[in-house]
């Protein structure tokens, strides 16, 4: 089988002389095998007859280049020849791309400032090829750092890497003047990406540039094998999530091609997943895993239970390994399952009341900045009557360091406490430390300083930077400060707020709505006098 065309030809240097002796090796491996291996090319070195010290310098400088071209000859010598920029004609015959050194050189002029780019590329399930291009600019800070350019392989395979950090496969030290090479791939049927930087004095890793993510699959894919009738055919891997009713809902999906040959090679069973995504964002948060249900590799549709209704979910179509590993194949929009279909003959106000009535209460933690964090919450009416009932009226939010725990049978490390106002279903909260796992909690402390927690938020990953690209976020607070007389009553907006000893009050809430109306209201003691102060606050929408 032939290996793929490497398309670098334009940004390949002059190429250095290869001992003769190196180059016939080459190609008695060309023959002699189809299957070249690490092993083969220090067999193939290590049986090279002694050389002059001078050629063995030359020989030194060349070894990386010699043992490409041995992998890339184990699957024939048009490969290495393709490598070299040499293509073939119409006939048998090969021709050397007499391209003129002046020509060359304009091309480089052209590409002096190119930007930052990595091309991982799979040649077989066992290698892949890997070129780069280094701007000026960073060209100038590695070599002001004086550290040692790197090459990483990473495996992505089920990583979302908008929040998750993908396992480091292998790393390979670079000269600074290379710009291609290949790697081993330790397995196939797997997603990849590989990272080109350096890593500081301080230990800490500093991208250059990164690959896209790319498979590496066991039977590649060769153009021009499959007929314009079968590329017509092949369909797109999807799925769809339709609900019924508030205890029903129709699936269907449609899996491509290679998708059914890589689960019918797997021997593993196509299964549908359901999952809970009420109060999360998907972008960095992980779905709540609810049931699953097996298939033959031939049903397309079936009918799924939904065990709770007004809540969101999203179905996926995939297959689960011998390791018990969570292969995905196609995800649905997510989707509302309402316990009341929506009707025009009812009085909707009626109807958000009698729902309103079940919510659960709930706990969002979403990171805004590596130094911040918004919380949002909702305490149910039945939670509010027990919190009456025991005559509770200060709830707090806590928060907590999870890095690394196992919270079916660890605690997690208590980091800060919040006391929030009856009036506010919101705020912000300070950061100690990015790069590491956090939860939230509302609840209170009881007379014997015991913590009762009423709900708690999924796990956020806080990330040192938070966007992979250019961003600006610019959040705001409203604080109101009060006073009055000490065994006065204050309520805001309905809510009564708590007095400090001197009378004195400060409410602090994120400012998240384009306005806020506040009705003010201070009554003595004895009930006999009132004082009422209205206060708006507005703000633009942000824009889109």
């Amino acid at each position: 089988v032939e290996l793929p065309i490497i398309e670098t030809a334009a940004t390949l240097p002059d190429l250095p002389d290869v001992p003769d002796v190196a180059l016939d090796a080459v190609a008695d491996e060309a023959e002699s095998t189809a299957d070249g291996t690490e092993e083969d090319i220090i067999e193939i070195v290590s049986n090279l007859p002694e050389q002059t010290t001078e050629e063995a310098s030359n020989w030194q400088e060349n070894v990386s280049l010699a043992g490409a071209a041995s992998v890339t000859a184990s699957a024939g010598i048009d490969a290495w020849s393709k490598i070299y920029g040499i293509h073939k004609d119409s006939g048998s015959s090969t021709s050397v791309n007499n391209a003129s050194v002046g020509e060359a050189q304009a091309t480089a002029s052209i590409n002096a400032n190119v930007e930052d780019s990595l091309i991982l590329r799979p040649h077989t399930p066992n290698w892949a090829y890997v070129s780069w291009q280094i701007s000026n600019a960073q060209k100038q800070v590695l070599q002001n750092s004086g550290c040692q350019l790197i090459l990483r392989l990473y495996d992505v395979n089920d990583i979302d890497l908008s929040y998750q950090s993908p396992p480091l496969v292998e790393q390979y030290e670079c000269d600074k003047t290379a710009h291609d090479r290949f790697i081993a791939i330790p397995a196939s049927d797997r997603n990849y990406i590989a990272e080109l930087g350096y890593i500081t004095n301080g230990d800490r890793w500093s991208k250059i540039a990164s690959s896209a993510i790319v498979r590496v699959f066991s039977n590649p894919y060769i153009p021009g094998e499959e007929t314009a009738d079968e590329s017509e055919t092949n369909v797109e891997d999807r799925v769809s999530f339709t609900p019924r009713t508030s205890e029903s809902a129709d699936a269907a999906w449609q899996i491509s091609d290679a998708n059914k040959q890589a689960l019918e090679q797997s021997g593993c069973q196509l299964a549908l997943r359901l999952y809970d995504v009420t109060g999360l964002d998907l972008s960095y948060q992980i779905p709540q895993y609810i049931q699953q249900n097996e298939f033959d590799p031939a049903t397309e549709n079936c009918l799924v239970a939904i065990p709770a209704s007004d809540r969101d979910y999203i179905a996926e179509i995939g297959y689960a390994t011998d390791s018990e590993h969570w292969v995905s194949i196609a995800r649905s929009e997510l989707v509302r399952v309402f316990s009341h279909p929506y009707r025009e003959d009812v009085d909707h106000a009626d109807l958000l009341d009698a729902n309103n009535a079940h919510i659960e209460s709930s706990i969002t933690l979403k990171t805004r900045t590596a130094k911040w964090a918004y919380v949002s919450w909702y305490v149910s009416d039945t939670e509010k009557q027990v919190l009456q009932n025991s005559n509770i009226s200060q709830l707090a939010i806590r928060l907590y360091d999870v890095t690394d725990l196992d919270l079916s049978y660890q605690n997690p490390q208590f980091v800060q406490q919040y006391e929030c106002e009856e009036l506010s279903h919101d705020r912000f909260v300070a950061i100690p430390a990015s790069d590491r796992d956090y939860i939230v909690e509302i609840g209170y402390v009881t007379d014997h300083e015991r913590w009762v927690s009423i709900t708690r938020s999924t796990t956020v990953r806080v990330f040192s930077r938070p966007y992979p690209d250019f961003w600006f976020v610019a959040d705001a607070e409203l604080i109101i400060h009060g006073a009055t007389e000490p065994d006065a009553t204050v309520n805001i907006a309905g809510h009564a707020i708590k007095l400090k000893p001197d009378g004195t009050f400060h409410l602090r809430i994120p400012f998240s709505d384009s306005l806020i109306d506040y009705l003010m209201t201070a009554t003595s003691a004895d009930g006999q006098q009132t004082s009422t102060i209205h206060k708006k606050f507005s703000q633009n929408p942000p824009e889109a």
